[in-house]
């Protein structure tokens, strides 16, 4: 063992089961880490603080909450050489206190972006209208002039501009991401160059996909799983400056119609696969009836006879035990960044979308298919490439930071 001796998650996301299992907590200890989890919502997103609840509420000890920026520093100023922080923090305005703090110790740290290399999504702002019409452009450019203000010029334009050493920032220690990339593509979102190692490394799926495939199950071939993402309820909307509104009534109508299609012309049954952050027990029946089942979408997966999804992440369970995959949209989502995500899925795995708001006809002999090197280029792309270790996650970075 090196000279590290606790590990720090900084975060802005309300702590909860899922995630003391997702980073690996336990893993860590047993490694002989101190580990403690530092949430920075209750100044970096007040709202979200106050009005998200997770389903899943979890007590951890190392648990703790800074409700300003002063105290933050105050706590870091605390630390020592011994101490390494794994940031799930992007740089920007907002956050540029924290990393100068960091810097200032002299403090070792990573940032961890597993996922932001998953189709259609950026590691930096893009622009996705080039895919739209030009009536949306111009709208949309029309409401991001109304709203535009010189604090937010500066924010998202300027800010990330500055190279982050001349703000007395130093850059990562370690880059935690399962894409290889070059290292410009991170510029102006974390603080990070040439200097920063990166350690190329599986999405947080496989860890799942490694325990799940081992256990016996039975495939039932007459049940499909939707990979549902609450997405007009979707606590991001406190985190987005400008969120995306999806109207709860129409969404689930349309995705219900489709269901009942599928069920009445294929005899299949669809079970709902709910987000890992919902709540519908909290709502009524948007389902119509329909099993509801929040925690054990792997399993869902692995014994479904197909899936059918938009953009979730949870599609790499999909591809892992090679299920066929039904890519599905709607009028509203095909007008937001959305589209771009499901767009570039849909390419990669060779398949149509299917906008469930439009006449379809479904053949379903092909959308039963499974183009097994599209999924292949999709596993090595995404998820696992050939090059990263048969480990747990969070058993990978213990063994790199104990060589510090």
């Amino acid at each position: 063992m090196g000279s590290i001796k606790k590990i720090i998650f900084f975060s802005h996301m309300l702590f909860c089961k899922r995630d003391y299992e997702r980073f690996g907590i336990k893993t860590l200890q047993d490694n002989g880490f101190e580990v403690e989890y530092w949430d920075f919502a209750p100044f970096l997103y007040p709202r979200a603080f106050q009005e998200v609840r997770v389903p899943d509420p979890f007590q951890f000890y190392g648990c703790r909450y800074f409700s300003n920026l002063n105290e933050l520093k105050e706590a870091i100023s605390g630390l020592d050489k011994t101490s390494f922080i794994i940031s799930f923090i992007s740089y920007g305005l907002d956050s540029y206190g924290i990393f100068k703090a960091i810097s200032q110790k002299k403090l070792k740290f990573c940032v961890c972006v597993v996922g932001s290399s998953y189709p259609g999504v950026s590691i930096g702002p893009i622009e996705t209208e080039r895919r739209f019409k030009p009536a949306m452009i111009l709208s949309n450019t029309l409401n991001k002039l109304l709203k535009l203000n010189m604090r937010r010029v500066f924010r998202c334009h300027l800010f990330p501009r500055i190279p982050f050493r001349f703000l007395g920032v130093r850059s990562a220690d370690l880059i935690l991401d399962g894409a290889v990339v070059d290292q410009k593509a991170y510029s102006g979102f974390y603080p990070v160059d040439k200097n920063s190692e990166l350690l190329n490394i599986h999405c947080f799926d496989y860890d799942s996909f490694l325990v799940e495939s081992k256990k016996p199950f039975q495939v039932d071939n007459k049940v499909g799983v939707f990979l549902d993402e609450y997405l007009p309820f979707h606590p991001d909307k406190f985190y987005e400056d400008n969120p995306i509104a999806i109207k709860p009534v129409d969404y689930y109508a349309s995705l219900c119609r489709f269901f009942n299609y599928l069920e009445k012309n294929s005899g299949v049954k669809i079970i709902i696969a709910a987000h890992p952050r919902s709540h519908y027990e909290k709502h009524q029946d948007y389902f119509e009836g329909r099993k509801v089942i929040r925690g054990q979408t792997i399993k869902l997966v692995r014994e479904s006879g197909f899936v059918l999804a938009t953009q979730s992440t949870s599609i790499n369970y999909a591809v892992l035990f090679q299920k066929p995959i039904l890519i599905i949209s709607t009028d509203a989502i095909n007008q937001t960044i959305y589209f771009n995500c499901i767009s570039c899925i849909a390419n990669t795995l060779g398949k149509q979308i299917i906008n469930i708001n439009r006449p379809f006809m479904i053949d379903w002999e092909k959308e039963r298919m499974v183009d097994k090197d599209k999924y292949a280029n999709f596993k090595q792309l995404y998820i696992k490439n050939s090059g990263t270790e048969e480990l747990p996650f969070w058993q990978v970075v213990a063994n790199r930071i104990s060589k510090y």
